[in-house]
């Protein structure tokens, strides 16, 4: 008995080699083909058991098997086409990596040139840093900052300053307008007064320019009296002066003047006539005008010292 197991169990292991062998030769089509011939003849198998049940077979060593390497060559068959999507996968993610990692070397190839250019600069303003002269110690350039901003906070307080300086400008500007406001409406109300003043100026100038006329003419007639008079005097001296009567009488200063009566006194002084300022009355400025100068009238200086 031992011996005939043995021997089974040996042609086993040969059978299920051959099998296996023969399993890597078969295709596909001829796979699915033994299998619906396998259901087939297991559906008319228990058909006829059924049918008789006293003819029910036991499976053989050979048919168990089969079946048993069917199995197992199912689950290698779903293992390997398992494998071979996660070999594609991975070759599918080997693929990325190198694309990923292909980048991340051009990357680290331009930081690495980026950074040489960098230290190549930096070693070229350190350079000339110390070349000019340029190096500063930390303390230094605190004291330094500190400067600058003490002079920042200085011209913010200034121009904090100068802010609330043309508020206030603004503030007044804005009063002014107020004000002008106020006066703008008063002129446009006073337009009529300001019409009927100056006809009165009209009037009134017209009225000092007939005075002034009739003044010039009385001064007139008054000069040519005294020319008159003057000349008869200057001939009656002449006459005693041929008789002889006063041969040694002076000659009058009156004779070498242009104006008869003529005495200017050591210091003449001229009436001071102000110009209008357009802020006054303009009608009382020309009546303080008019009494001036009727006080000269007749005053043969303010003549000459004019003309």
């Amino acid at each position: 008995m031992k011996k005939d197991r043995d021997t089974t169990k040996a042609w086993k292991e040969v059978h299920l080699m051959e099998l296996a062998l023969y399993a890597d030769t078969i295709t596909q089509d001829y796979d699915i083909w033994r299998k619906r011939q396998v259901n087939s003849q297991e559906v008319s198998s228990t058909n006829y058991t059924f049918q008789n049940p006293f003819l029910e077979e036991m499976p053989s060593e050979l048919e168990i098997t089969r079946h048993e390497f069917e199995r197992i060559r199912v689950k290698l068959l779903r293992d390997i086409s398992s494998l071979q999507e996660e070999n594609y996968q991975l070759k599918i993610d080997v693929q990325i990596k190198k694309s990923q990692t292909v980048k991340i070397q051009r990357e680290v190839e331009i930081v690495r040139n980026d950074l040489r250019d960098l230290h190549l600069e930096n070693k070229k303003l350190r350079s000339t840093i110390k070349n000019s002269g340029l190096a500063k110690s930390s303390v230094e350039w605190k004291e330094e900052i500190r400067n600058i901003i003490g002079g920042m906070e200085f011209w913010k307080g200034k121009a904090k300053k100068e802010e609330e300086k043309a508020a206030r400008a603004m503030i007044e500007l804005r009063k002014k307008n107020a004000e002008y406001e106020t006066v703008t409406a008063e002129f446009v109300t006073s337009q009529s007064e300001r019409q009927e003043l100056r006809r009165k100026i009209q009037d009134l100038e017209n009225i000092l320019q007939s005075h002034l006329d009739d003044s010039l003419e009385i001064t007139r007639l008054k000069m040519d009296d005294h020319d008159v008079q003057d000349k008869y005097r200057s001939l009656e001296e002449r006459h005693k002066a041929i008789e002889g009567t006063e041969a040694f009488s002076a000659l009058s200063a009156k004779e070498f003047s242009l104006v008869p009566d003529l005495v200017l006194p050591p210091k003449f002084k001229v009436p001071d006539f102000e110009k209008y300022d357009g802020t006054r009355c303009l009608k009382t400025h020309l009546v303080m005008s008019c009494w001036k100068m009727t006080g000269y009238v007749n005053e043969d200086k303010l003549l000459i010292h004019c003309f």
